[in-house]
């Protein structure tokens, strides 16, 4: 096995190989390379993409939300229930409306959420100085409707009476207390917190609430608590409420990245897959170039099998150096990807992660190991598929015809 590893080196290296093959090689090496590469700092910075936009995610939604068509105006007996659970750290009850706001101009559609300042936090943002008569707004609807800490909005919640039709009883005057920036566009750009009086006085609701907020102690234990939670609330008569986790109320969004991650990947592999037609190209004419030395490794005892192996080892050592160089380089664009963003912005004015419209200024990534090895693993296995052909192709060449043709 020494000999034949030190055949296809050498015919690898060769400088008496012929130059277009050199380029070949060359070329086909370059190609595996850009495309592990590619495939790992793509994916790396997808994963960083996921896990920022769960955090947020997490961060910003109920880990489990009981809700309500009608007013749930014994919470206080749901709340009493799940304290027996230990895995639950904190229940908020709050009311839950949408909404016109408007600044005496213009008007926009609005969450609105009403919360008791007690419970301190709720979406990531402190409620304890919010006080009766007092909004806070997300920085996407404040910038549209133009609106700023101390000015004055219009809220108003539509009513739908018996025969279906929707009525808008008289409008309430607030006073913007904070503007926030939760994070996420869907919050930004709709959500407004208020006192949880107000709010249920905007929809006459008096002291119920239309859901509770459960926060646990660990967010990925949302499937299993939910089942828990639902058994031990049927003991409650007369309650109709629907359980939903944070996982189910943004399923959509995370199937969404999981189909673009999917596709990106799929896209780029391609990549790997133009680069072992070039190995096969390059070992094929490689077996073309050497027919003469095929000839003379019969002739001194070599096996087809042995040519075959020796064949197949070259394109082998093609493909392992572009997979190596592949990794290395992808590894080095990820560890130093804020100069890389720096550069492409200085050259060409482009900037990746323009900040309002992402909320992140930098591209997040998380380097997974596994993902590294499935790419390597992927790439090995197309290419060595690929060297097969060239070389069973060398292993059936006949020496005495090959010696026929060039004495002749």
């Amino acid at each position: 096995m020494t000999k034949k590893l030190f055949i296809a080196y050498r015919q690898l290296f060769s400088k008496q190989q012929s130059q277009f093959i050199s380029i070949v090689t060359f070329i086909s090496t370059l190609a595996i390379a850009l495309g592990v590469s590619s495939l790992i700092v793509v994916l790396s910075v997808m994963n960083g993409f996921q896990a920022e936009i769960e955090e947020r995610v997490i961060r910003l939604s109920s880990h489990i939300t009981i809700q309500s068509d009608q007013p749930i105006r014994r919470w206080q007996s749901i709340t009493n229930e799940l304290e027996q659970f230990p895995e639950i750290k904190h229940t908020i009850p709050f009311v839950e409306a949408k909404g016109i706001i408007s600044n005496g101009q213009e008007s926009k559609g609005a969450l609105i959420t009403g919360i008791n300042p007690a419970d301190e936090f709720f979406f990531g943002i402190k409620l304890k100085d919010l006080e009766i008569g007092e909004l806070i707004l997300g920085r996407g609807i404040a910038l549209q409707l133009n609106l700023r800490a101390g000015d004055r909005a219009q809220l108003t919640v539509p009513s739908m009476n018996l025969q279906g039709k929707i009525s808008f009883p008289d409008s309430q005057y607030f006073r913007i207390k904070e503007v926030v920036e939760f994070g996420l566009q869907r919050y930004d750009s709709s959500q407004v917190v208020m006192h949880q009086v107000d709010a249920s006085s905007l929809l006459g609701l008096g002291n119920a609430v239309n859901g509770i907020s459960v926060e646990l102690g660990n967010v990925y234990q949302v499937k299993s608590m939910v089942k828990e939670i639902e058994s031990s609330l049927k003991n409650i008569k007369g309650l109709e409420i629907t359980i939903t986790d944070w996982s189910k109320q943004n399923q959509a969004l995370f199937d969404a990245i999981v189909i673009e991650k999917s596709i990106m990947s799929v896209l780029l592999f391609m990549i790997v897959l133009i680069a072992t037609f070039n190995v096969i190209v390059m070992l094929s004419m490689s077996v073309d170039d050497k027919k003469k030395d095929i000839a003379v490794l019969k002739t001194i005892g070599f096996t087809s099998k042995d040519v075959a192996q020796i064949f197949f080892i070259q394109g082998l050592l093609s493909v392992l150096l572009g997979v190596l160089f592949g990794v290395f380089f992808g590894i080095a664009v990820l560890m130093n990807l804020g100069s890389f963003e720096w550069i492409i912005w200085y050259l060409f004015g482009f900037e990746f992660m323009p900040a309002g419209l992402y909320y992140i200024t930098s591209m997040p990534f998380i380097l997974r190991y596994t993902d590294v090895v499935l790419i390597c693993l992927g790439a090995l296995t197309v290419s060595v598929l690929a060297c097969l052909y060239p070389s069973i192709k060398a292993s059936r060449e006949n020496p005495a015809e090959i010696l026929r043709m060039h004495k002749g």
